[in-house]
């Protein structure tokens, strides 16, 4: 292409020396003599020798003034390829701006989105008036693929006003709809420029697929794209993150001690010691300690936890860092409960308290109780005997134990899976009065029953006895339990025939046959002992073990399966009402105290509402109120998990990834950033080498014009 086009109008003019040429021969006329025709041969020579030096003269001469013309219209190489004849076309610029947190960060005293706005104003700067520009945020749920503007003002005041949002780097999404932009534009020079960090998390998503779609949509489009990248981030990856927030053994209980698991993780290759971690509920802090992180790992932290009022309350663990600081707190709601109400069905109650088969347990989930003590304690328990029990109070229970059952009623086993089914707990844990016959009948039912396995008779009969083997301590229903069991003694035992396919195994016996089975039936869950839970057992009902045991099983069984109430930000929050509404519309206070709305919609008897402004991270409080009552929610919007790691992308791997996407880089930090633009957009201009053309031909020109008429005076 030629940035100065008119002055290709001068290639006319090196028709001037072929002119004067002409002009010059016009002005003498041959005339014969006589004597001539003895100097005919050598005239000949002469003149044929004299015409292909003019000649030669002549074309050097044209050509002088032919590449001075084309070195003044300065003609550029760009990518892409030559553009022939064509002037400097109008622009349209799409700018990417990444906002996404990671360029909170600050370096040398300022942020990486303070440098990023920097080469965004230059971008513009080098942009020329009736040049059109567009701009897009990375991170921006909202984001539309605008028409590009002339107005740079309205750009700029934009690109002032931008700051880090809570989503992560959605490149992806972004340069589709940076293409999309181009798709609807009349300009042929097309421009992309991506300002950004090197982020590794946010960039390695472009690899495989989407590199092959990009691709596909460049060979498509009407005109070719110029894309440049300006990477404004240093090498650093250092930073330290709230990772995870949970308890230890749920569900919370008012008044009852638990435990928090906060894990840090520090993305850095050194160690951080002396780290400030708080644990607040509501408000309020429950502890303040200094922790530690090795490097490229996690610390785990347990502290100490107990809820004083029942209901939904937030739990916050947060820490001090010095990069990012989205990531140094993290929110998680518990929906603390009275005690767990649980009912024991027992089938061999005696007038000796110690001898009944509740005895134990009853100790175990209400010890306080027991002991006639003020205390909280996590279970309230209710004993029945089996063959007296009316099934008509089991809605006022969450667990039900049955405990050396005989022989349930249909009636009863109705009540029972009706029970489970709606997301109740049921804990079956036969003893000497089973029959395994009717067992296997009516609770197993070939794997379509309440209980997870088959039972056969006890191994006790036969005279042997078993220790606690191994127990799966990863699984929810036996987190709290810190260590494995010690090897205690267990003299009557019931060993397994066969299990549903939707049973697994939580722990067994040192000889390998199974003493924890759980499976789900309906909403709920059922898990089955395969021991007595009375005296007849042997040692495990006197030991340490007992009581943390039973407590675990019990809480797992009663805690009702927790609704998602956390999401990633930007994600859609989904929330099931509790209780019917005749409300149709949702109030939602954000993390920042600003307000929103949802609509209410009909699932069932129960409302449900879809919300979708999630961008901050924190605690959403959605509120529905009816004539009938109000109903109060919280949910959490977690940090994006992958914007913690800051660490950059590898030099190969970042060049191989720009190369796959057809991407220049920019230097941004260099002096030279109005030159380097400036060549982005105009190409290479080659006016210099030209010039030089035009002053050998010069030299050329005047060395054989000196030279041929010395010869011809000699």
């Amino acid at each position: 292409m030629f940035l100065n086009l008119i002055m290709l109008a001068g290639i006319g003019a090196a028709a001037l020396p072929l002119v004067l040429h002409l002009l010059s021969r016009a002005r003498f006329r041959s005339v014969d003599w006589g004597g001539m025709m003895f100097l005919a041969d050598l005239e000949t020579k002469r003149r044929s020798t004299g015409k292909l030096r003019a000649i030669s003269l002549l074309i050097l001469r044209m050509a002088m003034i032919a590449l001075l013309a084309i070195a003044l219209a300065r003609p550029a190489l760009i990518k892409g390829g030559w553009r022939g004849l064509a002037g400097r076309a109008r622009v349209t610029a799409v700018i990417v701006l990444d906002c996404s947190p990671s360029m909170s960060v600050e370096e040398a005293g300022r942020t990486r989105l303070d440098a990023a706005r920097d080469v965004v104003l230059q971008i513009l700067a080098s942009l020329h008036p009736g040049d059109q520009v567009s701009l897009l945020f990375t991170g921006d749920a909202r984001r539309a693929a605008e028409l590009p503007t002339t107005n740079f003002q309205d750009i700029s005041a934009r690109v002032a006003d931008a700051k880090p949002n809570s989503s992560a780097a959605d490149f992806a999404d972004v340069l589709v709809d940076a293409l999309n932009v181009f798709d609807r534009a009349e300009s042929a020079d097309r421009q992309l420029y991506i300002v950004s960090d090197r982020q590794a998390t946010s960039w390695r998503k472009l690899a495989g697929a989407f590199t092959a779609t990009w691709q596909e949509r460049l060979r498509r489009a009407s005109a070719p794209l110029h894309a440049y990248v300006l990477p404004v981030s240093s090498e650093g990856g250092e930073n330290l993150a709230v990772e995870s927030l949970r308890l230890i053994d749920p569900p919370a209980i008012k008044g009852c001690g638990n435990e928090a698991q906060i894990a840090i993780r520090n993305y850095g290759p050194r160690a951080v010691s002396d780290i400030p971690l708080t644990l607040d509920c509501d408000g309020k802090v429950i502890a303040q300690i200094v922790a530690s992180a090795p490097p490229r790992g996690v610390q785990t932290l347990r502290i100490p936890v107990t809820f004083a009022a029942a209901g939904p309350q937030v739990l916050r663990a947060s820490i001090r860092s010095t990069t990012l600081s989205i990531d140094d707190q993290l929110d998680a709601v518990i929906d603390v409960i009275d005690p767990i109400k649980t009912l024991i069905l027992s089938g061999d109650e005696r007038a000796v308290p110690a001898e009944s088969e509740s005895h134990f347990l009853q100790l175990a989930l209400a010890p306080f109780h027991s002991l006639a003590q003020p205390k909280p304690d996590p279970a309230a328990v209710e004993v029945r005997p089996l063959e007296a029990w009316d099934v008509a109070d089991i809605k006022n229970f969450r667990v039900i134990v049955l405990a050396d059952p005989i022989e349930v009623s249909p009636a009863q086993l109705q009540a029972l899976e009706g029970f489970v089914s709606a997301g109740g707990g049921l804990l079956i844990a036969p003893g000497a009065l089973t029959w395994t016959g009717s067992f296997n009948r009516t609770m197993y039912r070939g794997g379509a029953g309440l209980s997870p396995a088959a039972i056969e008779p006890p191994a006790a009969d036969a005279g042997t006895s078993t220790t606690l083997g191994k127990f799966e301590l990863s699984q929810p229903l036996l987190r709290s339990l810190k260590n494995q069991p010690p090897p205690l003694r267990i003299d009557r035992w019931f060993n397994v025939s066969a299990r549903s396919p939707a049973s697994h195994l939580l722990a067994s016996y040192s000889n390998g046959a199974p003493f924890l089975i759980e499976s789900t039936f309906g909403r709920g869950h059922v898990v089955l002992m395969t021991c007595p839970i009375g005296a007849a057992a042997g040692e495990i009902t006197r030991s340490e073990t007992y009581l943390p045991l039973m407590q675990s099983i019990v809480r797992y069984l009663g805690g009702a399966e927790p609704a998602q109430q956390s999401v990633e930000a930007g994600e859609e929050i989904v929330v099931t009402l509790d209780a019917p509404t005749t409300a149709r519309r949702a109030t939602i206070t954000l993390p920042d105290g600003a307000r929103d709305s949802a609509a209410i919609i009909s699932a069932g008897q129960r409302g449900e509402i879809r919300f979708t402004n999630t961008a901050q991270p924190g605690v959403y409080v959605i509120n529905v109120k009816d004539p009938n009552g109000e109903q109060t929610l919280r949910y959490v919007v977690r940090p994006p998990r992958d914007e913690s790691d800051l660490t950059p992308m590898q030099t190969a791997q970042w060049k191989g990834l720009i190369d796959d996407l057809s991407l220049d880089p920019i230097d941004p930090s260099a002096p030279t950033l109005q030159a380097q633009l400036a060549q982005a957009r105009t190409g290479h201009e080659i006016w210099l080498p030209l010039l030089g053309a035009v002053l050998a031909l010069s030299v050329t020109e005047l060395a054989a014009a000196r030279f041929w008429s010395s010869e011809a005076a000699g």
